[in-house]
């Protein structure tokens, strides 16, 4: 998807995956986890304990598959370039943010950009049909 251009990828490993490009704006956002847990708990209808409960195993498994399958913390704040806490920042001004980071000329697209995504593109998918292959669960 990502060597379509001009794309969001959603996902603990893109940070990494993209990490040698560019043009590629890394952005991470998150919230406290009481913030979290609270927006757990409004939408899918959850104790306070059940919500506080799914965000740390879900962060729990997200951050093991990213330490399993690129080997980094993604924690580590050096992976992104823009970091949003959405405990106070709306959804609107988040987005702004971003769009106005993107409308940076550093985040164009480079025909050696271009060649280098679809160079990741063939090692990402040779990786994951060998993980695939081997039988491991990702």
């Amino acid at each position: 998807m990502a060597a379509r251009d001009n794309v969001i990828l959603a996902g603990r490993g893109a940070v990494v995956l993209l990490s040698k490009l560019r043009h590629v704006l890394r952005v991470r956002v998150n919230a406290p986890d009481e913030v979290r847990a609270e927006r757990v708990e409004q939408s899918l209808g959850l104790t306070r304990e059940a919500a506080i409960d799914a965000v740390r195993e879900s962060d729990r498994e997200r951050g093991a598959r990213v330490k399993f399958l690129y080997d980094v913390d993604w924690d580590d704040l050096p992976l992104y370039d823009l970091v949003l806490n959405t405990e106070r920042l709306t959804v609107e001004r988040a987005v702004s943010l971003v769009r106005n980071a993107i409308g940076d000329e550093r985040f164009r697209t480079t025909p050696e950009g271009s060649r280098t995504l679809a160079e990741l593109s063939v090692a990402a998918q040779t990786k994951a049909a060998q993980l695939t292959k081997s039988g491991v669960e990702f």
